[in-house]
Order: C-alpha cells, then structure tokens, then sequence
C-alpha cells in the first residue's frame, strides 16, 4: 500500500496526471502536484478539491520541469511540508505532430525539453530525496509510439523512446540504493489531449488497432502506477508496463 507515504507527480492538474494523483489519495497518500497550472483544463474538480474527500493532503506546487531550479525548489517544498518524498511519478508531457521532415527545430527542442531534460531534472534532484527512504519508487509515464513508433509522431515517438530507456538505465543504477524505477507505457487513452489535440480519424484507428476495440481510461493508468509505487512491486525494477489493450503487440 502507499498510505501515509507521499508521491510527486509531474503534469498532476490534468488528464492521466490528474487521475494518477487521485488514485494515491482514494489510498490515503499525499500528493504534490508539480505542474504550471493548479486548476485542470477541464472543467473538473482540481486535485485539491478531489481532496477534500481523503484522508492524505494535495499540495500544488508550480513546476516547469524544463527548469532545473523550478524542479529543484519542488522538492524542496516537498520535503520542507511532508518530509519525506517516497515516490516520483514523471507525467509531464506535450506532443507535437509530424514526421521528421516536417517537425519545426521549436517543436523537436520543445519535446525534447518536456518529455525527456524534465525527467533528468526531476530524477537528479528528486533520487536525493527518494533515497532517505528503505524504498522508494519513480515510474516514468512512457507512450506505446515510444515502443513501436507512428505515423506523424517524430518528436514524441522519439523522446517516448527515449523515456524507456531511461527507465532502464535509473533502474541498473539506483536499485541497490532502495530506489525502484519502472516505466508505464499508455495506449489510446480517453482524455481532454486525446479528444482535442490528435489528427481527425485517430479515434477510429485507435480503437481498430486495439485488439481490445476500445480506449484506455485514465483510471487504468494510475492504478497500475499506484500498483507499481506500492510494496506488492516491491520486486519489480526496471520493466516497461505496457496500458494499452494489445495495441503494442499488433
């Protein structure tokens, strides 16, 4: 269980960070929030007022990832509120579409910055104070195009990639320091980003090349989060945990 431990989740305001966030407080967790925004982009609760109904606390803190020192004054305040930090979950993300010769040098440095220089700056300052603890846990938020690749996803397939291989390499090095470091790998999954910001027609591919024929919910990402935080993983370091109805084996 992870009751009265407390996790960071980056991204936490909105969509699958959101969801993430309240599956650790359903569990009786505290939650930082890291994100550029405390509301989310729809109109739902915010994190905080989710809160309201569990026995952990929400804490927003605003956190560009891409900013070393805004990451690093996160895990301050962090620390300084609960004391302890013992899980990190890496949500931040943005995508940008197109192929190779088609993405701009500001949307591939722009992925670039969110998708894989945030979670160096978050794993540099936040194993730190992972480490103060018997065991600790990161699960790094990955994509399916990260495993296999996709049309008009260069930048995203590229840096989700790369996310995994992070994941691996944290996991070989921190293990022996109680440090846990897995990756979830998401599918289709139905949230505000996946409605509004996904080409016309990717609703319908999703769901045809799904062998489940249907998309994920948020809420079956963050449980298998929530899972991989919590003691019942306690043997499970360095794997790529694919959400995502079959889609990565098609």
């Amino acid at each position: 269980m992870v009751t009265d431990t407390t996790a960071v989740v980056t991204g936490g305001a909105s969509g699958i960070g959101r969801e993430i966030c309240r599956a650790f407080g359903e569990a009786g967790a505290n939650v930082v929030v890291a994100d550029l925004r405390e509301e989310p982009f729809a109109d739902a609760p915010s994190v905080g007022e989710l809160f309201e109904e569990f026995e952990g606390e929400a804490l927003y803190v605003e956190t560009d990832v891409t900013d070393e020192s805004s990451v690093e004054a996160m895990f301050e305040t962090a620390e300084d509120r609960f004391g302890s930090v013992e899980t990190l979950v890496n949500n931040a993300g943005i995508a940008r579409f197109g192929s190779v010769t088609e993405t701009s040098a500001e949307d591939w440095q722009a992925e670039l910055a969110v998708n894989l220089t945030g979670i160096f700056h978050c794993c540099k300052h936040g194993i730190p104070v992972l480490e103060e603890n018997e065991s600790a846990a990161i699960i790094n938020i990955s994509s399916a195009y990260g495993i296999r690749g996709g049309i008009g996803n260069f930048g995203y397939s590229t840096t989700k990639g790369g996310v995994v291989a992070a994941t691996k390499q944290v996991a070989t090095e921190y293990a022996r320091d109680g440090v846990r470091t897995n990756a979830v790998v998401p599918g289709f999954i139905d949230t505000r980003m996946f409605e509004e910001d996904t080409p016309e027609g990717t609703e319908e591919f999703a769901i045809k090349h799904t062998p489940q024929r249907r998309l994920g919910e948020a809420s079956e990402v963050a449980s298998t989060v929530r899972f991989l935080a919590s003691e019942d993983a306690s043997f499970v370091n360095g794997q790529i945990l694919a959400v995502d109805g079959g889609f990565t084996n098609t």
